[in-house]
């Protein structure tokens, strides 16, 4: 009998939800405990902390008016690696 994996859906979090997370972290609560807080994997919360200012630049531009580059594309630029 073959078994079959259930494929879990990407949640897309927005930048305002992301800068919290992070402002949470960054004033020195346990990233388990910001995940729970948010409902949202620990790793998660990981990866915005890698990726913090990358974040922050999207977020200023978003409030700024500014239009917003793939993050995808930011990070090829940056990296010169494809993604």
């Amino acid at each position: 009998m073959a078994t079959t994996t259930k494929k879990l859906k990407k949640t897309q979090h927005s930048l305002e939800t992301k800068m919290q997370a992070i402002a949470c972290v960054t004033s020195g609560m346990n990233a388990y405990d910001v995940a729970d807080k948010f409902k949202i994997h620990f790793s998660t919360i990981y990866t915005w902390m890698r990726k913090k200012q990358q974040i922050a630049d999207a977020f200023q531009a978003e409030k700024s008016g500014a239009s917003i580059e793939p993050l995808s594309s930011t990070i090829l630029s940056t990296t010169g690696a494809a993604v």
